[in-house]
């Protein structure tokens, strides 16, 4: 019977958010109540930084990673703060052209949509203008639509901090 050299008994296996992370059981730290984990990600050293949520951090150093890990979890409340924001005002919310150009969709895909958007409203080969950004994610829902809402969305939705 073969025993494990001593060094890889302290080796863990942790699963976060899909994220495999092959973690230090000895190396698990505490820092302003989050629950610091040292370990490798893809052959990489990385710190997991677990709270109300979790977050990969780059490197070991534990201070930086919380630091790293408070300002992505800011960020991403703040998106999703201004995506609720967005969904309550869909119907008022009017994207045109622009909007999609100004999101950095190509003008191309953005003629392609607009003519056959056009088409099914009846009016084939006229200038939308603009359509609800209700009625444009019906037609069609997909990351390039929601760029343009999210511009259009500047317009009437206030900007959150």
């Amino acid at each position: 019977m073969a025993i494990s050299p001593p060094h890889l008994s302290i080796i863990s296996r942790v699963k976060v958010a899909g994220v495999t992370m092959w973690g230090l059981s000895a190396e698990i730290a505490y820092l302003h109540g989050l629950r610091i984990t040292r370990g490798w990600v893809r052959g990489r050293r990385t710190t997991l930084v677990e709270g109300e949520r979790s977050y990969h951090a780059s490197g070991w150093d534990g201070r930086l990673a919380v630091r790293e890990a408070i300002t992505a979890w800011r960020r991403q409340g703040k998106e999703e703060r201004e995506a609720l924001q967005i969904q309550a005002s869909l119907s008022r919310i009017w994207v045109s052209a622009a909007d999609s150009s100004d999101a950095g969709n190509c003008p191309r895909g953005t003629d392609f949509v607009s003519r056959k958007l056009a088409a099914r409203l009846g009016a084939p080969g006229a200038d939308l203008g603009a359509v609800r950004a209700d009625y444009l994610l019906q037609y069609r829902n997909d990351e390039y639509t929601w760029r343009a809402v999210r511009v259009a969305a500047r317009r009437i939705v206030p900007v959150i901090e």
